[in-house]
C-alpha cells in the first residue's frame, strides 16, 4: 500500500501549451465541420497532428533534463496560480 500523500501533477508551461493548443484546434475543427466544411477539418488535423504534436513531442524530450533557461517552461509551476479562479468553480484543495 502507497502511503506517500498524493500531490496534483505541476502545471507547467509546456502542460499549459499543450492543453490550449488541443482546445484551440478541437473548437475550431468543430466549427469547421457545424459549417459543412469538409476539407479543411481534415487539413486541419494534418496540420495540427505533424507539424504541432512533432514539435512538441520534440519539445517534450527536454522535460526532464532541460538547460536553465528552459526553466520557465519546464520548471515553473503555474498551477499555485490558478487555484484562486478553479476555487470559483469548484472545491480546490
Amino acid at each position: 500500500m502507497n502511503t506517500e500523500e498524493w500531490h496534483h501533477p505541476r502545471l507547467t508551461g509546456y502542460r499549459i501549451i499543450i492543453l490550449v493548443l488541443t482546445v484551440i484546434f478541437g473548437i475550431w475543427k468543430a466549427a469547421l465541420m457545424y459549417m459543412g466544411q469538409n476539407i479543411a477539418p481534415n487539413m486541419l488535423d494534418w496540420e495540427f497532428g505533424v507539424v504541432c504534436i512533432t514539435g512538441l513531442y520534440w519539445l517534450g524530450w527536454y522535460e526532464k533534463s532541460h538547460p536553465a533557461w528552459m526553466g520557465w517552461i519546464f520548471a515553473e509551476n503555474y498551477y499555485t496560480g490558478t487555484r484562486a479562479p478553479i476555487r470559483l468553480f469548484g472545491s480546490a484543495r
